[in-house]
């Protein structure tokens, strides 16, 4: 089980840091698909940079509930968008990110709860 919990932590981060080097280059079709909302470059540059920043602490495991609340909140406001476009299948494909990044949160809280009792011990 752990190394299934490892294996989604580092497909996850890597997914986040992908979707934000895309931003952060400022690739056509990110821009062309989020400007369709109304978000500027500098809103486009913040997202990507914040899809950076989590999938960094997502990959460090003393900020990885971080990590795993900024990731799964950026999937999330991506698979909005998706949804918004018309894009219902790939939306709803989407949701998967999102459910994993709640799955390493809820895991890493309860390995980081158990780390804080044996040291309390």
């Amino acid at each position: 089980m752990k190394w299934l919990l490892w294996l989604t932590i580092t497909l996850l981060a890597l997914l986040s840091l992908g979707s934000g080097f895309a931003k952060l280059l400022q690739s056509p079709q990110e821009m062309a698909f989020l400007s369709q909302f109304g978000l500027s470059v500098t809103t486009i540059l913040a997202f990507g940079s914040l899809q950076l920043v989590g999938g960094i602490c997502l990959a460090i495991p003393i900020s990885r509930l971080l990590g795993a609340a900024v990731v799964g909140l950026c999937f999330g406001i991506s698979t909005c968008l998706l949804g918004l476009s018309g894009q219902l299948l790939f939306a709803a494909m989407s949701l998967l990110p999102v459910a994993l990044c709640v799955w390493v949160f809820m895991a890493s809280a309860t390995t980081q709860q158990s780390q804080m009792s044996d040291d309390e011990r």
